[in-house]
């Protein structure tokens, strides 16, 4: 499929923040080692680290 230049730039901005935000998820948070035994507890877990990234990012731009 085709796109125009300003939707194909704005996808390719998008997928790389996202790509950003799952490697630093991944390095700093360590998401694939949360240790937990249950679905509820994973998903407890990743839910925590996630918030964590989330106010540390907002933190980060409101003081930049």
């Amino acid at each position: 499929m085709i796109y125009p230049n300003c939707l194909y730039r704005a996808l390719v901005m998008a997928k790389k923040k996202a790509e950003g935000m799952f490697s630093v998820l991944a390095v700093r948070f360590s998401v694939e080692h949360t240790l937990a035994k249950t679905l509820f507890g994973i998903l407890a877990r990743v839910i925590e680290k996630v918030t964590t990234y989330t106010i540390c990012f907002i933190l980060n731009v409101m003081l930049s």
